[in-house]
C-alpha cells in the first residue's frame, strides 16, 4: 500500500511539474510578461549585522527595499558569496569589497528567478588598470567566458559606484555581459524572457534608420555602438543609473528592458 501511495505521489509531482513548466509559466510570460514567481526560499540565508551595514552604506537599491525583500536580497547575496570565488592580484580583498561587488550583481538579477549564472565562477580583482592577458592592452575590467572569470580594477569599480548618474558603471557593464550569455544558455521560460526581449531590441538597433536616430540623440555613449554585445551592456548601465531619463527619452525601449530584466527601475 505504501508503494502505491509513493507511486501516486510521484505521478502527481511529475504532472504538476509538467503543468507548471508547460502551461502555467508560459502563460504568465506570454500574457503578463513575467514569471509565476521570483523569490521562494525555504530557509533564507542572512547576513551579519556588520555586513548588512555595508549594504545600507553602499547600496541605495537595498535601502529602498521593504524588509521582506531586503531579506530576499540578503539571501541572494550570501548565496553569491558562497558560490563565486574572489581572487586578488596585488590587492587584499576585504569582506566589504566582496559585498559591494556582489550587491551590484544581486541588484541587476533581482527580477530573475535563476539568478546564479554558470557564465562565471571567479572574480579577479586588481588595484587599478591591468594588462589583459587576452588583448595585451590596459583594461579596467573584462568578462572572459572561456575561463569563466570576470576581472575588475577596484579603482574603476569605485569610480563607477561613486557617481551613480553618469551612466558609467564598470560592474554593471561586465555583469551585463555575463547575464546576457547566461540567458542564451537557459531555455526555460523565465530566462527565455530575457533573450526574447533582447531579440526585439537587437532587431531595432539592426535597423539602420533607428540605429542612426539613437546615435544622433547622444543619450547612449558611443562605445555602445561597437557591437550588439556592447550595446546591451551600455544600455543596462543607463537603465540602472538614469532610469527616469531613459524612460522619458525612449519609453518603448525602456519598457522592453524592464520586461527583459523583470524589473521596474523608475
Amino acid at each position: 500500500m505504501e508503494a502505491i501511495y509513493l507511486v501516486i505521489t510521484i505521478l502527481f509531482l511529475v504532472i504538476g511539474y509538467g503543468f507548471f513548466h508547460g502551461v502555467l509559466e508560459p502563460a504568465f510570460v506570454f500574457f503578463l510578461n513575467r514569471p509565476v514567481y521570483v523569490h521562494l526560499y525555504l530557509k533564507p540565508l542572512k547576513l551579519a549585522q556588520t555586513e548588512r551595514l555595508i549594504l545600507h552604506q553602499h547600496s541605495p537599491f537595498f535601502k529602498r527595499l521593504p524588509p521582506k525583500r531586503q531579506a530576499y536580497f540578503e539571501h541572494r547575496l550570501r548565496t553569491f558569496l558562497n558560490t563565486v570565488a574572489f581572487e586578488g592580484r596585488e590587492i587584499e580583498i576585504s569582506e566589504e569589497m566582496k559585498i559591494r561587488i556582489a550587491s551590484v550583481y544581486v541588484m541587476m538579477t533581482f527580477g530573475m528567478r535563476n539568478y546564479l549564472t554558470g557564465s562565471f565562477e571567479r572574480i579577479v580583482l586588481y588595484p587599478d588598470s591591468y594588462q589583459s592577458t587576452i588583448t595585451g592592452y590596459l583594461h579596467d575590467g573584462e568578462f572572459n567566458p572561456s575561463h569563466k572569470v570576470i576581472v575588475f580594477s577596484w579603482a574603476a569599480f569605485e569610480r563607477g559606484c561613486c557617481v551613480d548618474n553618469d551612466n558609467l558603471n564598470l560592474a554593471i557593464h561586465e555583469f551585463a555581459h555575463a547575464i546576457y550569455l547566461h540567458s542564451l544558455r537557459k531555455p526555460n521560460e523565465a530566462e527565455a524572457m530575457f533573450a526574447s526581449r533582447y531579440q526585439s531590441i537587437r532587431n531595432m538597433i539592426r535597423d539602420e534608420k533607428q540605429r542612426q536616430a539613437l546615435f544622433d540623440n547622444g543619450y547612449f555613449r558611443d562605445y555602445g555602438y561597437t557591437n550588439e554585445y556592447e550595446f546591451i551592456a551600455v544600455m543596462l548601465e543607463h537603465f540602472f543609473e538614469t532610469p527616469s531619463d531613459f524612460r522619458r527619452q525612449y519609453p518603448r525601449l525602456y519598457k522592453q528592458v524592464s520586461e527583459m530584466m523583470n524589473y521596474r527601475a523608475a
